[in-house]
């Protein structure tokens, strides 16, 4: 295992200011690398101020390998006249059959297209284009993959953690910006109540607890007062949003329809499930090429979520898994793993770090691993952390 020397080296290399501490053991995955807090300007952070080599727009489509999805779980029969969801296609039963009815621009759920609460005004400054619905959920069909694991990168080569997951959605973009400034104006009434976000597909969670109402800002004026953090004192209304703990980032989850996924969630949707990528874009899977076409990372900020796409999508269609911005997982962090093979699985154990993937604008290229691991006091903020949420709409 890469010990925090390691990364802490590797930072200092690249002038970071500084790293988190971490929880630091022996044994697989490895590379537990602390979140980077480095340095940045929110006021210089534009659209525009994207990589100078940052690809032409392209459409926003999932990439050619994405899998067909093969039909809902626990669909409604073909009865004349019913619908339901297959994928984010809303389907009606016409003479016994299955036909496509209507496409979705942000997600279906019970035969029907919905929209999440942040974008019920309309938030489309997402994408290659700039020009891309916020709210985009996709869905990743369930499968088994090998957690941390991508058989070829120093310290993931252990194929022990083996996880099965149900399928669920995943936001194709990090929450930007305008997204939360719904969730703020609607403070504090957009407070989760007890027991709401919870995942179906894990009877082990509870869902919202009311022992973590107390850690979320008291007001909409300590909320606002919050979103600045280090170096951040202005977020750019089309960038990722950053300064954001834990609860807060759960809550909004929650409060827009969905919730945080889980790190097993989140590595299997970056890792292609089963293809086990280096990075979301690896073709072949264990690909080690990355450039600034694919991920923002190495760079004084962030840009807009999904400005790379489809360059730097993963299997699933979902943007910036690697690189923007840092991002928030459900599991309480532990290392290694508690378990070696589990189903839907997620750390509930209490512990004193919750997890983040993917690093972030300010991290190097060894950071954006999709096995590699981070960890944070969930009450704490950071200028490079964010998140994106999951969703289990039904059929």
């Amino acid at each position: 295992m890469k010990r925090i020397a390691i990364i802490a080296i590797l930072l200092a290399a690249c002038d970071y200011a500084r790293i988190d501490p971490m929880t630091a053991g022996d044994g697989p995955p490895g590379d537990d690398a602390a979140t980077s807090d480095a340095t940045d300007d929110a006021s210089m952070l534009d659209a525009a101020d994207a990589p100078a080599d940052a690809p032409a727009d392209a459409p926003a489509d999932a990439p050619a390998d994405a899998p067909t999805d093969a039909g809902p779980v626990d669909a409604p029969a073909c009865v004349a006249s019913s619908r339901r969801c297959a994928g984010n296609d809303v389907e009606q039963c016409t003479g016994g059959a299955w036909t496509l009815l209507q496409q979705c621009a942000n997600l279906c759920s019970q035969g029907g297209c919905v929209t999440p609460a942040s974008c019920s005004g309309g938030v489309a400054t997402c994408g290659a284009s700039g020009n891309d619905t916020c709210c985009r959920s996709l869905p990743v069909a369930g499968g088994t993959f090998r957690r941390s694991y991508d058989g070829v990168s120093s310290g993931y080569t252990d194929d022990r953690y083996q996880a099965t997951l149900s399928g669920f959605h995943l936001d194709k973009y990090e929450v930007s910006v305008a997204r939360f400034n719904a969730f703020v104006a609607a403070y504090p009434g957009s407070k989760p109540a007890d027991g709401t976000g919870r995942n179906p597909s894990d009877a082990s969670d509870t869902g919202w607890r009311g022992a973590w109402t107390p850690l979320l800002p008291a007001t909409q004026a300590d909320l606002m007062a919050s979103l600045s953090c280090e170096s951040v004192s202005a977020q750019t209304a089309t960038h990722p949003v950053r300064c954001v703990s834990w609860y807060v980032a759960q809550a909004f989850c929650i409060w827009d329809g969905g919730r945080l996924p889980t790190e097993a969630e989140w590595n299997y949707a970056a890792s292609g499930g089963s293809m086990q990528r280096v990075y979301p874009w690896s073709m072949p899977a264990t690909s080690t090429s990355i450039s600034s076409a694919n991920a923002i990372y190495g760079v004084a900020g962030p840009a807009r979520p999904g400005l790379l796409s489809p360059a730097g999508d993963g299997r699933f269609g979902q943007s910036d898994l690697a690189g923007n911005v840092w991002e928030w997982v459900y599991d309480n962090y532990a290392t290694p793993y508690p378990t070696e093979t589990c189903v839907d699985c997620a750390n509930h154990t209490a512990a004193s770090f919750r997890g983040n993937r993917g690093g972030a604008y300010s991290t190097p290229a060894s950071l954006l691993l999709t096995s590699l691991r981070g960890s944070l006091d969930p009450a704490m903020t950071r200028a490079a952390i964010g998140f994106r949420c999951a969703r289990n709409p039904l059929p």
